[in-house]
């Protein structure tokens, strides 16, 4: 339990599987389940919430447990060399999680991975900001576009 943040580890050992949901969440194969998850753009929870489920019982999607396993997997999947890109994505279809936390690998320092970064950040935000509009708010967004582009900006 090296470097495992505060709030984390008080949980860990006040919560009645808080010892056991960590454990489980170190496994070899969830944390490749949260890293593949990462890296296909999903939230690493997504990785993960059928097997605590499968073993933690519905417990796992109280309102602690579930902020309790998405802070150990923050911790977790941060050690194998992620880090946030964006945080409260909604989540659907899930058996646990209505929301969770993207990760990217840690960039590296060229200027071009620094750059290509932000340009997904940027799509990211547009698309979840098109993915909450309703059909009448899509049409007046493709409206305001058109109007946009047709002035040349």
């Amino acid at each position: 339990m090296l470097n495992m943040p505060p709030r984390l580890q008080r949980l860990t050992h006040s919560l009645a599987d808080g010892e056991a949901i960590i454990a489980s969440l170190q496994e070899p194969a969830q944390v490749s389940a949260m890293i593949a998850a990462a890296d296909k753009g999903l939230p690493s929870v997504v990785g993960v919430s059928r097997a605590l489920l499968d073993r933690f019982g519905s417990r796992i999607r109280e309102t602690i447990y579930k902020q309790y396993s998405g802070m150990a997997v923050r911790w977790i999947i941060e050690q194998h060399g992620f880090q946030v890109l964006d945080q409260g994505v909604k989540i659907s279809g899930d058996p646990v999680y209505a929301s969770g936390t993207r990760y990217v690998r840690r960039a590296t320092t060229s200027a071009s991975a620094q750059s290509s970064t932000t340009d997904e950040k940027r799509t990211d935000i547009i698309e979840r900001f098109v993915s909450v509009l309703n059909v009448a708010e899509l049409h007046q967004l493709v409206r305001a576009a058109q109007t946009q582009l047709s002035r040349g900006c």
